[in-house]
């Protein structure tokens, strides 16, 4: 069964609800990133981005609106070196016998190369991959796994639930 998931979608913060569910029910210790939205308000606008590597929980802001003299994704400044870093400490991670969650794959990642490489060598590994990717990259990805599209909350957990269901140990 395939163990490489590709979840696209229009609302972010239901697709990290998503993974929040598919980690906490796969059975498998977990290994990756996932990106934290940075607000200067409780539930406000945005303002920039950090990476969590999950095996250590070493994170870096990789992307703000106050990174005035780095490259501009959006309306962010990213730290491509910050994005490296996180990446070097995934690198060092043991993936055999974890599920590998890449939260996303999205412009502000893909800015860094060593971004796409270390995506590539995960998603082309043997062990079992959920990844949320934004959808004008899907077309480079979806022949690395099974694609599962949200488009309304009633897809939620029949895309939880079939992703639960290949992904057992």
């Amino acid at each position: 069964m395939d163990k490489k998931h590709l979840i696209v979608g229009t609302d972010k913060r239901k697709l990290r609800t998503l993974l929040d569910h598919i980690i906490a029910g796969s059975g498998w210790p977990v290994a990756g990133i996932r990106g934290v939205p940075v607000s200067d308000v409780a539930h406000g606008p945005h303002t920039g981005y950090v990476l969590r590597e999950l095996g250590s929980g070493e994170e870096a802001l990789v992307a703000s609106m106050d990174f005035l003299d780095l490259p501009i994704v959006e309306k962010f400044g990213v730290d491509t070196a910050a994005i490296d870093r996180i990446l070097g400490v995934c690198r060092s991670q043991p993936l055999e016998s974890r599920l590998v969650i890449i939260d996303e794959i999205g412009p502000i990642e893909l800015s860094s190369d060593q971004f796409y490489t270390w995506v590539v060598e995960v998603l082309e590994g043997p062990g079992p991959v959920v990844a949320i990717v934004d959808r004008p990259y899907l077309p480079t990805y979806a022949r690395f796994g099974r694609v599962h599209e949200v488009r309304d909350d009633a897809d939620l957990e029949v895309v939880q639930d079939a992703i639960l269901i290949a992904v057992q140990p």
